[in-house]
């Protein structure tokens, strides 16, 4: 998840053809994502060790979060930063023990008080659908759910997320620790999160690009983070993104007070293309117009973590995206994520 970028927006959005989840029965039972905000909120009662039982609240299902969170008001001590506890959450009918942190969430504009956030460590437990169509978060398990051939059937085609995005994250090395600066681990011992990275082109240009469902892009629909590596590769042959100067270069705060990192605005040059590239090496989804932001980390920023302070090309990709294609399946079982096809 990131902080929404607050500018005015002149991003043109491109509307494709939306697989219809209501006729894929394999998908599994559903939980309403509520329709008025832009990020994917669903509601859920949960118990806090005893604590607190039978509460109610809204929780963001992040897929650009490797753990999941609860407002640190919740705590019995909400001022100690360090303290991890288990919780009950009532998660499609069922008592999950869920490992959750206590956090403090950003006072944006979305509307209602966010309890928590679900992250990949229950999104890659089982097969989930985010439905922005009908407005569904579905869940089905590894066992039972639709076959790639019902999912081609219906429209959908396969990207594969090998490397990064798994549901046993012991048994597979994520990333070559090399890569990343400082080298650093998070509270699963892996080198990067584990969150649905795909492959992408911009142009010709091959990179990787992470997934995430937190990344509110509302001002500048079909936004997308890239790091230092990947402009440099991207535009060291030729110009493929051009700086955009109506947009001023800004600052974002980051992890911890006082800590920003500075973005920059960039489009794509007539005539290139993103690429979402599916398993098969064939495109999944091209986009023409799309506004990418140079994320330049300042040295105090690294500790934060993030493609910022990764060495090979990577990008993230914000919520607009899955809500322009109406409906995308997460499967960290057979380590791939399913999108209906549009290529222009």
């Amino acid at each position: 998840m990131i902080p929404q970028l607050y500018f005015i927006s002149f991003a043109i959005i491109l509307f494709g053809t939306i697989a219809n989840a209501s006729e894929l029965s394999c998908l599994g039972k559903s939980i309403e994502i509520n329709p008025n905000v832009t990020l994917p909120f669903i509601e859920l009662s949960f118990d806090v060790e005893g604590e607190l039982k039978n509460q109610h609240g809204w929780f963001m299902v992040d897929t650009g979060n490797n753990g999941s969170t609860l407002d640190r008001a919740l705590a019995k001590d909400p001022h100690d930063p360090t303290k991890k506890n288990y919780k009950a959450l009532n998660f499609f009918n069922s008592k999950k023990i869920v490992p959750f942190s206590w956090t403090t969430y950003p006072a944006f504009n979305i509307n209602l008080k966010q309890t928590g956030v679900i992250g990949t460590n229950v999104l890659s437990q089982n097969v989930y659908s985010i439905d922005f169509k009908e407005h569904k978060l579905r869940e089905s398990s590894f066992d039972h759910t639709c076959s790639d051939q019902e999912l081609i059937n219906a429209g959908f085609v396969a990207l594969s997320t090998k490397g990064y995005f798994s549901s046993d994250t012991k048994s597979q090395k994520l990333f070559p620790e090399s890569h990343i600066k400082p080298l650093q681990k998070n509270t699963n011992n892996l080198s990067v999160p584990n969150i649905p990275t795909i492959p992408i082109k911009i142009g010709e240009v091959e990179a990787v690009a992470q997934i995430d469902s937190g990344f509110d892009d509302q001002v500048h629909p079909f936004s997308v983070n890239i790091n230092k590596a990947l402009l440099h590769l991207v535009n060291s042959k030729k110009e493929r993104l051009v700086r955009i100067t109506e947009i001023p270069v800004m600052r974002l705060l980051t992890c911890g007070k006082g800590i920003y990192t500075t973005i920059t605005a960039y489009r794509l040059k007539e005539g290139e293309t993103f690429q979402w590239t599916a398993a098969n090496h064939l495109a999944a989804r091209s986009y023409s117009k799309a506004i990418f932001f140079l994320k330049d980390e300042a040295p105090e920023a690294l500790i934060c973590g993030g493609i910022g302070t990764w060495d090979i090309p990577a990008a993230q990709i914000g919520v607009s995206f899955l809500k322009d294609m109406g409906i995308i399946i997460f499967n960290a079982n057979t380590q791939t994520v399913w999108v209906p096809k549009k290529v222009i």
